[in-house]
């Protein structure tokens, strides 16, 4: 890439060419034309913004792969719904951050806060020094075991803190239901593969259940 290539407006028009013709499935384009202030002329009167389709043309434009099931990963949050400790620790930090009360606040502070952490080993390695971010004394004071506790899921290890997923498309949703048949079927096999034994005293009980014994199991 030549840098002198580069002009100021050289990241709308990639990301808006990224997200429109980055691939065959891509987000609305009024979504495209809303996030980027450009006029639609008379259709502005009908074309409104709505969630799904923004959602969509966010996850796009932050680098998720849109053709492949992880386009579902979740965003970066807190898991410390089983541990007292850490979720004192966790509100103590919003309270510093935004104050008491604030609870839209709050919620948008608490994942860019997970954002952080989750990421805090790349901006170490990657962000200088002398990087005004490092003279936070709030995130200096985030211990080690907080920063563990950020994590990211997909939809098949979903648990109890993982947030509700949005801007997921049709497409991604297939993909998932897929893997996770792929998943069940893997265990099935590996269950038999572990016990043949029981899986052929199983699947004769089950043919004994349908007056179909007289058919028999080869164990071999």
């Amino acid at each position: 890439m030549n840098v002198n290539d580069l002009g100021s407006h050289s990241a709308r028009k990639g990301a808006t060419t990224f997200a429109c013709c980055g691939c065959t499935s891509p987000p609305p384009f009024v979504a495209v034309c809303l996030r980027a202030c450009w006029s639609l002329g008379v259709k502005d009167r009908y074309f409104r913004h709505d969630s799904a389709g923004d959602h969509y043309l966010g996850r796009t434009l932050s680098g998720h792969p849109i053709l492949h099931k992880e386009f579902g990963v979740s965003p970066p949050f807190f898991n410390v719904t089983n541990d007292d400790v850490l979720s004192a620790e966790l509100e103590s930090k919003l309270d510093l951050l935004c104050g008491a009360g604030r609870m839209k606040l709050r919620l948008v502070t608490k994942f860019l806060l997970a954002s952080l952490c989750f990421h805090w080993c790349y901006l170490r390695e990657n962000i200088s020094e002398t990087n005004i971010l490092w003279s936070n004394a709030i995130l200096n004071s985030i211990t080690d075991d907080l920063r563990k506790a950020s994590t990211c899921r997909f939809e098949w290890e979903r648990i109890p803190a993982m947030p509700q997923l949005t801007g997921i498309p049709p497409h991604v949703l297939i993909f998932i239901e897929f893997f996770k048949i792929q998943m069940h079927y893997e265990r099935i096999i590996e269950e038999v593969q572990m016990n043949p034994s029981r899986t052929a005293d199983l699947m004769k009980e089950h043919l004994d259940s349908r007056a179909n014994s007289n058919l028999g199991i080869n164990l071999q």
